[in-house]
Order: C-alpha cells, then sequence, then structure tokens
C-alpha cells in the first residue's frame, strides 16, 4: 500500500451514523432480556449499525483478519517453535489448507493473513500478504503511542525509496519494504524525527 492509496482510503472514512445506533440499540432494548445483556455482541452490532448508516445490520460478507508476527519472545529462544513455524502458518493461511480456513468457510468467511512482523516470510506469499514488491528487505516498526506509526510511514517514505506495505495506527505497526539500503536509511530517519525530535524512547535497530 503506498502513501497516496493510504490517502485515500483514510479520506474515505466517514463519521459513524449515530442515528443508526441508537435505533439499533433501541432495537436491543426492546428485547426481552437484560439491558445490555448481550454484552459485547449487543456493541459490535451497534458499531456495525454505525459504520452501515443502518440499524438493519447486514452481515452478509464475512472476513477473519489473522495477524501474523514473530515477537521478542522468540529471538530469547524461550519458545516451543522457531520463527519457521509462523512462516509456515501463515503460508498455510494463505493457500487455505489451515483449520481456520475450514471453520471460516464453514461460516462463509473469507479468510486474510496480514503480515505485521514475520521474521523469515516464504517469498512467495508476499502477494497473499499484501507486498506485492518486496525489493529485497523489510522494515518492522511497533510504536508507542501507536498514532506514531502513521508520523514514521510519513517520514520513511520521504527519506528514502521505500513501499509502505502496511500500517495501522491504533496497534502502531508499520512495515516498509525496497532495497536494504533505503529500507535503513527509512528506518534511521524515522528514529531520528521519532526520537531527536519528538522524545520517543529510542530502541535498537536489529537485523534478521
Amino acid at each position: 500500500m503506498t502513501t497516496s492509496v493510504l490517502s485515500i482510503a483514510i479520506s474515505g472514512i466517514t463519521p459513524a451514523d449515530q442515528g443508526a445506533m441508537a435505533e439499533a440499540a433501541r432495537r436491543w432494548d426492546s428485547i426481552a432480556k437484560p439491558i445490555g445483556g448481550l454484552g459485547l455482541l449487543e456493541e459490535a452490532v451497534i458499531r456495525a449499525a454505525g459504520v452501515q448508516g443502518t440499524a438493519d445490520v447486514s452481515l452478509d460478507r464475512k472476513a477473519l483478519a489473522v495477524f501474523c508476527a514473530d515477537n521478542g519472545v522468540t529471538e530469547e529462544g524461550v519458545t516451543q517453535t522457531g520463527p519457521e513455524v509462523t512462516a509456515s502458518v501463515a503460508a498455510s493461511m494463505a493457500w487455505g489448507e489451515a483449520c481456520v480456513c475450514r471453520m471460516a468457510w464453514t461460516a462463509g468467511a473469507q479468510v486474510f493473513p496480514v503480515d505485521i512482523g514475520i521474521a523469515h516470510p516464504v517469498e512467495e506469499l508476499y502477494g497473499k500478504l499484501g507486498l506485492f514488491e518486496t525489493g529485497g528487505a523489510i522494515g518492522i516498526f511497533t510504536i508507542t503511542p501507536s498514532e506514531g506509526a502513521m508520523i514514521a510511514a510519513d517520514v520513511a517514505s520521504k527519506a528514502a525509496n521505500v513501499t509502505i506495505g502496511y500500517v495501522d495506527r491504533f496497534n502502531g505497526s508499520l512495515l516498509i519494504t525496497g532495497d536494504v539500503a533505503a529500507v535503513e536509511a527509512g528506518m534511521q530517519d524515522v528514529m531520528s524525527v521519532l526520537c531527536d525530535l519528538m522524545g520517543f524512547t529510542p530502541a535498537r535497530i536489529t537485523r534478521t
């Protein structure tokens, strides 16, 4: 996903329809049950009403997004399996062979594995995971506060010839791709802006 595509996607996000949410909540409260008795299910349907702009929520199109990554525990060598298992499981999901795919199909849902930090991704999965041009290197950030990921994406794309593979302002994940020199330059510039100018706590850049 390039920054221009990202900007278009963001500009298309509109505020939730408060009227539809209020009507969905009213319908829940009119059912013979304790008020709010279905907890998160009620909240999810009310939010869906706000997104769809109607209290007649449609769940005809369903999807399951599975976010795949290797965390720091793997580097410490204390897990039962290594990072190659993460790549293998992501591959099985991308090819529709994982058990979660079978269960999703039964529910009429589509499975989308998302690479947010797989240490050793299988190269042929790049297209499946949304990274159509890898250029040989992948740079991965996890930033707190999470809104910093948007700033980092902007800085990296302007600092070097990199592609924004993935960015999420809610969990602080950012993934950039390009050749090794470009990815390193982008990461260094991001660190400089966030840490030197904005006071973020720096973290050591590691290679795998």
